[in-house]
C-alpha cells in the first residue's frame, strides 16, 4: 500500500482523451505528455486507480498509456466519488461553470449508485443468512 496521488491529464492535440496516472510525488502542473488538471490525495494510490479505472472501463481507449474517451468532468467524477478515503488536491481553475455543475451532478448520481448496490449486498446476504439458519433448522428437525 503506497500513498500518493491519481490525476487526469489532457492533451490539447486530443480532444476527448483524459489520461489517468498515479505518482507518489505530487504530479507538476505540465504532466508526462500534456495538461494536468486534476489531482487527488489517496492513502493506497493503486486502489485508487483501479477503482477509477473500473468506473471509466467502458470509456478505455489505449491500456498501455491509460487514456479514456470520456468527459473530463465525468472522469473526474469517477475518482471524486469513490467511497476509499482520498482528499481532492487540486482542481484546474480554468474548468467552466457548467463543467463544475456537471462534475457535482455526476459525484452525486454515482455515490446515489454506490449506495444502492451497497444496500442490494446487504439484502442479499441477510437472505442468505436466513436461508442458511431455516436449511439448519429443518436438517435438525
Amino acid at each position: 500500500m503506497r500513498e500518493g496521488y491519481v490525476y487526469l491529464e489532457t492533451h490539447p492535440g486530443h480532444p476527448g482523451l483524459v489520461r489517468l496516472l498515479v505518482s507518489e510525488a505530487r504530479p507538476a502542473m505540465r504532466g508526462q505528455t500534456g495538461v494536468v488538471r486534476y489531482i487527488a490525495h489517496f492513502k493506497d494510490m493503486s486502489t485508487g486507480k483501479m477503482h477509477a479505472h473500473l468506473a471509466m472501463r467502458r470509456q478505455l481507449v489505449d491500456v498501455n498509456r491509460n487514456l479514456y474517451r470520456i468527459a473530463l468532468p465525468d472522469a473526474m467524477a469517477a475518482i471524486e466519488a469513490q467511497s476509499i478515503q482520498h482528499v481532492r488536491n487540486w482542481l484546474d481553475p480554468e474548468l467552466d461553470e457548467p463543467s463544475l455543475r456537471r462534475l457535482e451532478a455526476r459525484v452525486e448520481a454515482l455515490r446515489r449508485r454506490h449506495r444502492r448496490v451497497e444496500e442490494a449486498c446487504r439484502y442479499v446476504g441477510i437472505g442468505a443468512i436466513m436461508l442458511l439458519a431455516l436449511m439448519t433448522l429443518l436438517a435438525i428437525g
